[in-house]
């Protein structure tokens, strides 16, 4: 399965003012949120929901999907023993990811 997601990064920065932070923080753990811009965590948010899409399984949670860095810097996932191939691309105004289930 393949998922997909756009973020608007002016309304991401927008909720996240108004109190999505707690969300957020809930989404990605205090340290991830800590040491990662506006930008990078509307990608990685996407990228969380584009994996949830893929996946299938409308009744997880998104805090369940675990974003991952390989050395290179290129964004991988694993949600409930499953793995997805990542890819992410930016603009100043949006980001996009999209995520591949990968077999078994």
């Amino acid at each position: 399965m393949i998922g997909i997601d756009l973020v608007s990064i002016p309304e991401f920065r927008r909720q996240l003012e108004i109190g999505g932070a707690n969300l957020v923080k809930r989404a990605f753990g205090e340290a991830a949120v800590q040491h990662r811009d506006v930008d990078q965590l509307a990608g990685m948010w996407a990228a969380k929901e584009a994996v949830y899409k893929a996946a299938e399984a409308p009744s997880q949670s998104l805090t369940n999907v675990m974003i991952t860095l390989d050395a290179s810097g290129s964004p991988h996932a694993s949600f409930e023993g499953q793995r997805f191939a990542v890819s992410l691309s930016r603009t100043a105004e949006y980001v996009v990811a999209l995520a591949m289930r990968l077999e078994k």
